[in-house]
């Protein structure tokens, strides 16, 4: 059975994790070289069991913790993460005195505790629980940036302006007005939520960058080799299709209707740096996302679900997995030049 490209995303995740108490671990036993408290062997199975526990974490409970605000995510993901791992490290202080000292499981239990840690464990459990929390804070520091944001803000890679070569797509809620007028705000907003929320499987699919939410709209970015490895920016429109089609009935009977959308996609060159003080962004800055807005614009004066720039069309290499037509040059709003556009009607296959 193939996995989905959340599973693979958060098995992913998991892997950093772990790699993460690896790391931790190793600097530990470098550190207390002369501690007999868990010899190198059983503190690998300990670092294995982290893994499995953050799989179970990752994989299992923090999609139903998705429901609940950011503080309770939070705290839950490192209580979860500091009791499970504690109950790890003092088992394997019983598993010492079982395997070293030849005592039963029983007698173990009942030994002193301070036998089963002689040089204590108040300093252990105090790092466990600083390296837990560090990790959970920089885990939702990186979802609530955006993929990858975190380690470009870290490497300081966009503290002066770079230019580079990025692929933009405006996705527009079709009839948002209306649709909002009928459910009124709050209701819409559970409306828009629910839709967003269903937009991971082809976010990662596609190896792009959701960039940001502009009330019904969302800004997807990808870079030249994501967004045309397999059309990718193109596979995302449809991917998106798909997802609509198959929560068709469930929106009707929550909502009386359902989303549609319409794209833009546009290829060019922007200055990518980051801005602010008190409240930091990545930005982007450039001619590339503005005809990109215009270009989504257009979609709904030509009656057209998805179009894409001549600049864009030019760069693709497979042709023939989509219908490509051309539909002529067409002024865009405040633009001097013509735009050659083309429409992207459906999947050939």
């Amino acid at each position: 059975m193939s996995l989905t490209n959340v599973t693979k995303y958060k098995f992913r995740e998991m892997g950093g994790i772990l790699i993460f108490f690896v790391i931790l671990g190793i600097v530990g036993i470098l550190v207390n070289l002369r501690s007999e408290d868990f010899p190198l062997l059983r503190s690998i199975i300990a670092i294995v069991i982290f893994g499995a526990l953050t799989a179970l974490h990752e994989i299992v409970i923090s999609p139903k913790l998705s429901k609940f605000n950011f503080t309770i995510n939070l705290g839950a993901s490192v209580l979860f993460y500091y009791f499970t791992f504690s109950l790890v490290i003092v088992l394997m202080g019983y598993s010492t005195l079982v395997y070293k000292n030849g005592l039963t499981w029983e007698q173990a239990f009942k030994t002193d505790y301070y036998t089963i840690f002689p040089e204590g464990i108040g300093q252990p459990m105090l790092l466990l629980g600083l390296s837990v929390s560090l990790l959970v804070v920089i885990r939702f520091a990186n979802l609530m940036l955006g993929q990858g944001v975190l380690f470009k803000y870290l490497s300081g890679r966009y503290h002066k302006p770079r230019n580079e070569e990025r692929i933009f797509m405006f996705l527009d809620l079709k009839s948002s007005t209306e649709i909002a007028e009928r459910l009124g705000h709050e209701k819409y907003s559970l409306f828009l939520k629910d839709f967003f929320n269903e937009l991971d499987e082809a976010i990662l699919g596609t190896g792009g960058y959701l960039f940001q939410y502009v009330g019904d709209e969302i800004v997807m970015v990808w870079g030249s080799k994501n967004g045309f490895k397999n059309n990718n920016c193109i596979k995302f429109y449809f991917m998106v299709k798909k997802i609509i089609n198959n929560l068709h009935s469930q929106f009707l009977d929550r909502y009386g209707v359902f989303p549609e959308y319409k794209a833009g996609l546009h290829f060019g060159i922007v200055s990518i740096t980051e801005i602010g003080s008190i409240r930091k962004s990545i930005a982007y800055h450039g001619d590339t996302i503005n005809t990109t807005a215009r270009i989504c614009a257009k979609c709904k004066e030509l009656d057209e679900e998805l179009l894409i720039s001549e600049n864009l069309y030019k760069r693709i290499e497979k042709k023939d997995d989509y219908l490509f037509e051309n539909i002529g040059q067409h002024s865009l709003k405040g633009k001097k030049n013509k735009l050659n556009l083309y429409r992207v009607s459906n999947l050939k296959n």
